[in-house]
């Protein structure tokens, strides 16, 4: 009985170690083919989310509109940061670690856990509707 349970173990481990592999290998670059991509795709975000780029998360949300998702009401600041995160999936991105690492370089100051979070839900909510649609 001993034997099996090793056995066991020893095939989950195994399987667990091929499937992360096969995930690392989707994977590299964060969702892009090799580093110059990553890069060039980095410093396009980094350049349009500058104050009042395309990508200025103060200019992605409306004023005086009701913002919810998930059942929380969102502010036009954590709205903002909600669309530039689902914006990083559409460009591509498919590490929401590295967007919310790339976030504070974008927008050229420090990401409150606020808005992070808003980052991380906008960029799920374009994973799962993106998913949802194939």
């Amino acid at each position: 009985m001993t034997h099996r349970t090793f056995s066991s173990s020893l095939a989950t481990i195994v399987l667990a170690l091929a499937l992360g592999s096969c995930a690392m290998k989707q994977m590299p670059f964060h969702g892009f083919a090799d580093q110059a991509a990553l890069d060039q795709n980095d410093a396009a975000v980094v350049q349009q989310s500058a104050a009042n780029g395309p990508l200025d998360p103060m200019n992605l949300a409306q004023d005086d509109m009701n913002y919810t998702h998930e059942g929380m009401a969102y502010d036009r600041m954590e709205e903002g940061y909600y669309q530039w995160g689902a914006k990083m999936y559409g460009r591509g991105y498919r590490d929401v670690y590295y967007v919310e690492d790339l976030a504070p370089k974008a927008v050229g100051h420090e990401i409150d856990d606020t808005y992070e979070h808003a980052i991380q839900q906008g960029f799920e909510d374009a994973s799962a509707k993106s998913t949802s649609q194939k």
